[in-house]
Order: structure tokens, then sequence, then C-alpha cells
């Protein structure tokens, strides 16, 4: 009996380190958001500031500034060791309805892309409007009822060990990134079949803006989608009765 409650509690513990390296490692991603914004200032000044105001340079402020906001939010939750119990709710939350404000700047981005990529058709932006919506819709379904299976460790005042998460339905903030996955893929998509299109229309040449218009989309939805992708694995990998519930 005594070895099995042994075992029991290094696996216990096992998981809590592994909970605590997680919060180190997000605190190390807040610095590196920071390092990338001070590389690429002088490149935002130059080609960015000048220009008119428009929908499109309002969502590039926001992605660009917005994860600063995300990064304070982070910050408080992974950051505050004496944060622990029912007092972690809140900064958990937030971080997390932060976390997927920030993808619905990052796709608004790839649809407005798209729309302009077809030459700003109007049946294709009808389409497009209520698809945007209807997967912003879902995602945010899951993730308020990933939120409702939460559950954090509760340890005495000067531990510092910060927000354990001890119960969550991880599998439903999957859902989430599987929907922001679909909603990228099927964009990217669109976008290839375009550009097939007007390829065979232009007979075999297209012109260089275009080009790089297409290869930007592309690596936009690698980048994207490989973020959600390793959102996806991390839910799924995260440590049973720790993370899961």
């Amino acid at each position: 009996m005594s070895a099995t409650s042994s075992a029991a509690a290094q696996a216990a513990a096992v998981k809590l380190i592994d909970a605590i390296k997680a919060n180190v490692i997000a605190i190390g991603c807040c610095a590196l958001v920071v390092v990338d914004y001070l590389h690429t200032l002088p490149d935002e000044i130059k080609y960015m500031w000048p220009t008119d105001w428009s929908l499109v340079k309002v969502l590039f402020l926001l992605v660009r500034y917005y994860p600063f906001v995300h990064t304070s939010i982070s910050t408080w939750h992974h950051g505050m060791g004496s944060l622990t119990g029912s007092h972690c709710f809140v900064p958990f939350i937030m971080d997390a309805y932060s976390c997927l404000i920030i993808t619905m700047f990052c796709e608004a981005i790839s649809y407005i892309r798209l729309w302009a990529f077809s030459g700003r058709n109007k049946y294709l932006l009808g389409f497009l409007v209520p698809y945007y919506a209807g997967i912003r819709a879902v995602e945010w379904y899951f993730l308020v009822k990933f939120v409702r299976t939460l559950d954090f460790l509760s340890v005495p005042k000067g531990v510092n060990l910060g927000c354990i998460a001890t119960k969550a339905e991880s599998r439903l903030l999957s859902a989430c990134f599987m929907g922001v996955l679909v909603s990228l893929t099927s964009v990217t998509l669109f976008m290839i079949v375009i550009a097939y299109r007007r390829r065979q229309m232009a007979a075999g040449s297209t012109g260089s803006l275009f080009r790089l218009f297409y290869r930007d989309g592309i690596f936009y939805f690698i980048c994207l989608s490989s973020l959600s992708v390793a959102n996806i694995i991390c839910d799924y990998a995260a440590p049973v009765g720790l993370i899961n519930s």
C-alpha cells in the first residue's frame, strides 16, 4: 500500500514540475514578443506609419500592439507565484480569452487578403463574412465550455507555485484551435484555387505583385497554422490528471 502511495506521489510531483516548467516557458515567450517588436520596429515606422488609415492598417496595428496587452495578462497569470486556487480563475480566463482575440485579428487579415486577392469579388465577400462569424462563434463556444471545466491547485501562502491547473477538459481547448486551423486552411485553399484559375486565364503568366501576394499568403498560413497545430499537440500531450479532466 505504501509503495503504491509513493508511486502515486512521485507521479503527481512529476506532473507538478511539468506544469511549473510550462509557466516558465510562457514567461519566456512573452520576452520573445518584446524582442521581435524591437527588431521589426524600424520597418514598421518606415512602411506602415506614413500610410493612410484603413481597415487593414487598423488590423495590422491591433495584431502588432495587442500582444503587449496579452503579454501583460499572461505575465500576471504565469508569473504571479502567489496566485493559488480560486484566485487563478480571473487571470487564466482573461489569458485564454485574450489569446483567442489575437487569433481573431490574425484571421481577419487572412480573410481580407483573400478578398483582395480575388479582385474584391462581392460574391466571395458575401460568403466570407458569415463564414468568418460562424467559425468565430464555434471557437468561442468551445472556449467558454473549456473554462467551465477548470479547477486549480490550492497551496498554503508562501509556497509560490503559481497557478497550476488540476482539472480541465483540454480537448475543448483543442477544438478552438482546430477551428482556427480549419478556417486558415479553407481560406488558403480558396486562394490557391483563385491563383490557379487566374494562371489559366493569363496563359501561364501572372504579375509580380500577384505572385508576391500569393507567396506571402502561403507563408502567413504556414506560420499561423503551425501555431495552431502546436497548441493542439500541447493540449493532447498535457499530463493526464493535472491538465485533463
